[in-house]
């Protein structure tokens, strides 16, 4: 308010400055000119008198005024509306002062610059000033009011817009700064309350789902923590007991006695990679080395990886990958990897004399590999997380088959990563289906 005040009065000032400038210049053409119609008359006198004496009765309005003053009766300029007479000698000294002052002795060099010169002959013989009638001082007056009445008037308006400016963007700058503060001292559930429908508007929505991200992103944090510690926890009890048995003599030291060590430190080995793939995925930071890929052959080859496995558990491996798919353009390494992901999951929840079946199609804008289980299934509520970080089906079968929690999670972000989609359909007690689509090259 204080700035647009002083803003308001220096622009007052300025045009005020201005307009008195121009109006004095204005004046002064008007005492010129008028000057300038009385010369004649006054250079007449003083030829025809030699000097300036009697020039005062002369000129002086009155019952007897002089022909002087008659003259200018006659060109419609009387005296009265002059608004004073000043005659100077030819030296500058006051001869005659009409004015309302009266009170001059001789005229400074600025009024010498304005006076017009009188001449007889060559000579200069005087100077006649005649100063501004009523209507420039009214004028004036009314300029000077006029300028003031408008500096007001635009001071209220101003003080106004502000108040208007303040209300509609400083204040609701100021609760989104509030509320980016309280953002950064880690209340990551606030909210800015957004009532407009304009930029200050999009401004507060925008923010508010900044903070829905970061708290998000926090919980997330949270959780992985939570999580990493309660994986770590079982591998680590392992191996703890086991070596307390071990050291406490309870169990001879032999390759049977260190082998259960020797799983769970490979199990932590996994679930460190696997965390740190997880990771690179979510930051989107994990290096892809694409090229043309044959679908078919990755398939078959993947399918062979883990033929043992499930010929161990009793489990039928198929693939049906016809020969003539087209290439992909994407990292072999990675899809064998999600594939792999897949096909281990499918494996470990399918009981023994069940089947596993993976195969290629293509729906023309994109290959679909879809890998088929007869295993339980998964039920309706339990779908929606199925590839969250840990998540389990089966809480019971934790660790107990090697598997850190985090191979359905990895698949989603690589197949993600490869600009693909992961979906899964489910009957309890019939099986899953696991359908991995990706762009064709």
């Amino acid at each position: 308010g204080l700035v647009v005040v002083v803003a308001v009065g220096a622009v007052a000032l300025a045009v005020n400055a201005s307009a008195s400038r121009h109006l004095e210049d204005y004046v002064t053409e008007g005492m010129r000119g008028r000057a300038a119609a009385l010369a004649p008359t006054l250079e007449s006198y003083y030829a025809a008198q030699g000097s300036w004496s009697g020039i005062a009765q002369y000129l002086m309005p009155g019952p007897m005024m002089g022909r002087g003053m008659g003259a200018m009766r006659m060109h419609g300029n009387p005296l009265t509306s002059l608004g004073g007479i000043v005659l100077a000698d030819a030296d500058g000294h006051v001869l005659l002062d009409s004015t309302t002052n009266g009170d001059l002795d001789a005229l400074s060099p600025r009024a010498l610059e304005v006076a017009e010169p009188l001449t007889v002959g060559d000579e200069v013989v005087g100077y006649v000033m005649i100063g501004s009638g009523p209507q420039e001082a009214l004028l004036e007056e009314n300029l000077g009011r006029s300028i003031l009445y408008a500096g007001l008037a635009a001071g209220a308006v101003a003080i106004a817009l502000g108040f208007v400016l303040t209300r509609t963007v400083v204040q609701p700058l100021q609760v989104v700064a509030e509320g980016a503060r309280r953002i950064g001292r880690g209340d990551l559930d606030h909210r800015v309350a957004v009532t407009a429908r304009d930029e200050i508007g999009d401004l507060a929505r925008q923010f508010n789902e900044m903070a829905a991200a970061l708290e998000r992103q926090e919980q997330s944090r949270q959780a992985l923590t939570a999580d990493v510690a309660h994986e770590l926890r079982t591998p680590l009890a392992v191996i703890r007991a086991q070596v307390e048995a071990l050291q406490d003599g309870v169990f001879e030291f032999s390759p049977e006695s260190v082998a259960p060590i020797h799983d769970q430190v490979l199990l932590l080995g996994r679930l460190v990679d696997d965390l740190r793939t997880l990771a690179l995925a979510e930051a989107g930071q994990l290096p892809l080395e694409c090229a043309e890929t044959d679908p078919a052959a990755l398939a078959e080859r993947v399918a062979a990886a883990f033929g043992p496995r499930a010929r161990d558990v009793g489990v039928d491996l198929g693939v049906d990958a016809p020969a003539d798919l087209p290439p992909l353009h994407a990292d072999a390494q990675r899809l064998e990897q999600i594939l792999g992901n897949l096909l281990a999951n499918a494996i470990r929840h399918t009981p023994a004399g069940g089947r596993v079946h993976l195969r290629v199609a293509d729906e023309g804008q994109r290959l679909a590999f879809r890998v088929e289980d007869s295993g339980s299934g998964i039920p309706p509520d339990e779908l929606p997380r199925i590839f969250d970080r840990f998540y389990r089906a089966d809480p019971a079968r934790a660790n107990a088959n090697g598997s850190t929690g985090l191979g359905l999670s990895i698949a989603k972000k690589l197949v993600e990563a490869h600009g693909g989609e992961i979906t899964v359909e489910s009957v309890v007690g019939a099986g899953s289906t696991f359908t991995v689509r990706l762009p064709k090259a």
